[in-house]
């Protein structure tokens, strides 16, 4: 015989982690967005939240294909843009296995990686990506310049409104839905 109580535990269960996901999503957004520095702190958050990741399988998940605002990161290469106050506008737009990385210039401009992703064959989380295509607009010209590098990206959490990876240097990105 079946107790009753075990039914409605499960869904009490189910409940709490969701509450919980959402009160960890909307307090890694805060501290993000107050211009905190320590990776920490922000690691303290992911780490309890990438336990209550929704998406299984983020590497092949239709969720990846979106427009993300980026919100915080730890790679030095994008923190310059906004640390010089270039940018407050970097964005990362997937569909299917194209991505594109934009920084849009404060001044007028802007800088655009293009991205070929292709999916990892032993880990749900890792998606591999090479470098095809870069390009620098300022003042009405286009100057193509050469991509360099390959890497990969764990996608830790994934949901319809936040992203949060890791990637083949150990950089932390938080992304929010465009």
């Amino acid at each position: 015989m079946q107790s009753i109580f075990g039914g409605i535990g499960s869904k009490y269960k189910s409940f709490s982690e969701v509450k919980r996901r959402n009160e960890l999503c909307l307090k890694l957004l805060e501290t993000c967005r107050s211009g905190e520095k320590d990776r920490k702190v922000i690691n303290e958050i992911v780490e309890e939240l990438s336990l209550l990741n929704p998406t299984s399988s983020p590497s092949i998940s239709s969720l990846l294909e979106k427009d993300w605002r980026l919100e915080w990161t730890t790679e030095k290469e994008i923190n310059l843009f906004s640390d010089w106050n270039l940018s407050d506008e970097i964005s990362q737009s997937i569909v299917g296995s194209n991505m594109r990385n934009l920084i849009v210039f404060k001044n007028g401009g802007n800088f655009s990686v293009d991205v070929e992703l292709g999916v990892d064959d032993v880990n749900p989380l890792r998606t591999n990506f090479e470098f095809v295509s870069a390009a620098l607009e300022l003042n009405g010209l286009n100057i193509r310049l050469p991509p360099v590098g390959e890497g990969w990206f764990d996608t830790l959490y994934l949901d319809e409104n936040l992203r949060v990876q890791t990637n083949s240097r150990n950089d932390l990105f938080v992304f929010s839905l465009k």
